[in-house]
């Protein structure tokens, strides 16, 4: 089937100047989160000054701050001090920006572009591009150790915002979900395989997001479910729209390599450009249909995910 542009996902009620409020809305968070980046950034002057400088140069370098965000509006939504869980919210994003420098590394996806410039092994060379993801995963867990400690929680709440980061990070979460993507011919092009990808690649860290923002706010479990559930469907709704962007769109517009997929098992490969649109439009329905339990003050998160079905980039 030839690819041609999806139509936007439009939720009923929803009008074209309340999205471009949204847009704005997010903008707004977006800054938010970068400045709180660079406060919780490690100086580029830092010794040795290479591997502080790749670092910033992939943190500082774009990215629309989804994940941070919804770590943050997680907490606001049931009752927490989201204000005060900026580093929780950077150790997310730094996780993140991670896995892109080893996505895109010669042995793995081979990329080389990522938010509008070169990646980062191109850049600083491969060593220090690892080096640099390395040292962003521990960076995130000694924020969210330092984040923890300031709070007036449990101790076993603690714990459980420490697992949900390491249980996304690890054999069980992205690393799987990365290695079963490079390994696919082994494994097989199915669609079982394929929803095992974006669980653990993409969806791991939108959970452990939401979860650990609920989590350091004592939430519910009811609450902490409800949110789980919200942005397992919004990862993968947000990867499902990834795979129609690289089938539809261009380089200069989404700042990253396009067409690495071909020949490559993907939502839009396995089922088409319009099912794929569906897909995304259900999976949005759910996650908003997850917030049922939440009133207004859950409108962000609702907006969020009406954002990822009508994103460009």
């Amino acid at each position: 089937m030839s690819p041609h542009p999806p139509t936007p996902v439009q939720v009923p009620g929803i009008s074209r100047e309340e999205l471009l409020r949204l847009v704005g809305r997010l903008q707004e968070e977006k800054q938010f989160i970068d400045d709180e980046l660079r406060r919780w950034m490690p100086s580029q002057e830092l010794y040795p000054p290479r591997i502080h400088q790749a670092m910033s140069y992939a943190v500082l370098g774009g990215g629309k701050r989804l994940r941070p965000i919804l770590l943050l509006c997680s907490a606001e939504v049931v009752g927490g001090p989201a204000r005060k869980l900026t580093r929780a919210a950077a150790a997310i994003e730094f996780v993140h920006t991670a896995s892109l420098i080893l996505d895109d590394l010669p042995c793995m996806d081979d990329g080389l572009l990522r938010r509008g410039r070169q990646t980062v092994h191109r850049v600083h060379g491969e060593a220090t591009a690892i080096l640099s993801a390395m040292s962003l995963i521990a960076h995130s867990f000694e924020l969210l150790a330092r984040n923890t400690a300031e709070l007036r929680i449990r101790k076993h709440q603690i714990t459980e915002a420490v697992e949900e980061l390491g249980r996304a990070i690890g054999s069980s979460g992205m690393s799987a979900g990365q290695h079963v993507d490079l390994e696919i011919e082994s494994y097989g092009s199915n669609f079982e395989n394929l929803e095992f990808i974006h669980s653990r690649k993409t969806g791991a860290l939108f959970i452990a997001a939401a979860k650990i923002g609920a989590v350091l706010s004592r939430a519910s479990k009811l609450q902490l479910e409800a949110l789980a559930s919200y942005a397992k469907n919004l990862g993968l709704a947000f990867q499902i729209t990834d795979d129609i962007l690289d089938s539809t769109s261009s380089a200069k517009e989404l700042g990253k390599d396009v067409r690495k997929d071909d020949g490559k098992v993907t939502f839009v490969s396995l089922f088409g450009m319009e099912a794929s649109q569906r897909a995304t439009s259900q999976l949005i329905a759910t996650a908003k249909g997850s917030l049922s339990i939440f009133g207004a003050e859950a409108d962000l998160l609702r907006s969020l995910a009406d954002y990822v079905g009508i994103r460009k980039e």
